[in-house]
């Protein structure tokens, strides 16, 4: 099943040239082959037992690894038809088809505002497609990323809204594209880092994620009346204390920067309003209070809860794909000078973000009766 879907999402990818402010499922993969994001780090041994009534009991010993993985990919944009990501834009239109009339579209436009610091914008956080082939990697020990030489043929497919068994329940159903010819192979960075590394039979690569593949975990525009006005939202960050000035912030306050130039903005009220001079900050602060509300049972805001652990702007791990690719990965607000530099150069106005968040386990299966620590031996330290 999970090549399938591997075979799937590879089929989903665009080859012909896209605007540069877009970017497909391709780029999101191969920006997740980052050592220095992945922190993959091998932290010592586990000891394994498994007992049978017939053949006895086996022992055996795996790596004890710590490392992140990107988890959700977050985009912003202004208007609804600007979304970055080419195959989820897809899946908005259908969604956006079902607004009565268009008049819930027309809610969530970005609004022009006359003040250059007033922003509104749109953002969707979902399940990040490499975690496809990290599970597996887990499974198999061999990662394959796809690689186009251009010669795909592609036979368009599409996503529909049904009620197929007609009882007015309507679901969500995907028809791939095919595809004929090419060949799927990247000699990435990491996958040379694994195979000159790692040699043992139990080494499954990746500890398990609990986060689906391209699941949509918040939209905007599903979620458009507290996104735009925070009716409710509001009088909850009152409650909550979130209301004062350095609460929740992004970037840092201290005795001797106490009116806060190094701070962004707050994470509450989260909403698509917010005031910032330059966009690309904007933009982030509005991909980390959609990190939050994806990640939390805020039963007010309509979105599907990501697995846990909840975000936290202080020590949160983002690394932006577009329309600049980062090499390192940093909560935001942690480096403030020039930071914007290259990173709206367009003008397009359009983001993505890998949102990565830390794991750590045995990598042998079965049951784990000793582990034994060693001092991080990290990969992107070997190469």
């Amino acid at each position: 099943m999970r090549k399938y879907v591997a075979a799937m999402l590879i089929s989903l990818v665009p080859f012909h040239a896209a605007k540069s402010e877009d970017f497909n499922m391709l780029n999101v993969i191969q920006s997740a082959l980052n050592l220095e994001c992945m922190d993959y780090c091998f932290t010592g041994t586990c000891f394994h037992l498994k007992c049978s009534l017939f053949s006895g009991c086996k022992t055996w010993v795996s790596p004890k690894v710590k490392h992140n993985l990107p988890d959700l990919l977050v985009t912003v944009y202004d208007e609804l038809d600007e979304q970055p990501f080419t195959e989820y834009r897809a899946i908005q239109s259908n969604l956006l088809s079902m607004l009565d009339d268009g008049e819930g579209a027309n809610l969530m436009q970005g609004n022009k505002l006359e003040s250059s610091q007033i922003r509104f914008k749109n953002t969707s956080v979902i399940g990040h497609p490499f975690l496809v082939f990290a599970t597996n990697f887990q499974k198999t020990g061999s990662l394959e990323i796809p690689k186009t030489d251009g010669t795909y043929i592609n036979v368009p497919g599409g996503w529909s809204f049904e009620d197929e068994t007609g009882d007015g329940d309507h679901r969500w159903s995907y028809t791939p594209p095919s595809q004929e010819g090419g060949g799927l192979f990247v000699d990435s960075e990491v996958g040379q880092a694994f195979g000159a590394a790692l040699g043992n039979e139990y080494f499954k690569g990746f500890c398990p994620s609990n986060v689906t593949p391209l699941k949509p975990h918040y939209d905007s525009f599903v979620d458009q009346l507290e996104w735009r006005y925070g009716f409710i939202e509001r009088f909850q960050a009152i409650a909550k204390g979130y209301h004062w000035f350095g609460k929740r912030e992004i970037g840092t306050r201290t005795s001797t920067n106490i009116i806060g130039t190094n701070t962004w903005g707050q994470v509450w009220p989260r909403i698509g309003f917010v005031v910032q001079q330059e966009d690309a900050k904007a933009a982030a602060i509005i991909a980390q209070r959609a990190i939050d509300i994806a990640t939390r049972s805020d039963g007010w805001r309509i979105h599907s809860k990501a697995p846990t652990p909840a975000s936290n702007e202080k020590t949160d791990k983002w690394q932006m794909i577009s329309p600049k690719e980062d090499s390192v990965c940093k909560p935001f607000g942690s480096t403030n000078a020039n930071w914007s530099d290259g990173r709206n150069d367009d003008g397009e106005e359009q983001y993505g973000w890998n949102y990565w968040r830390p794991y750590s386990c045995c990598l042998g299966g079965g049951n784990v009766i000793a582990k034994a620590s060693i001092p991080p031996i990290c990969l992107k330290d070997l190469f």
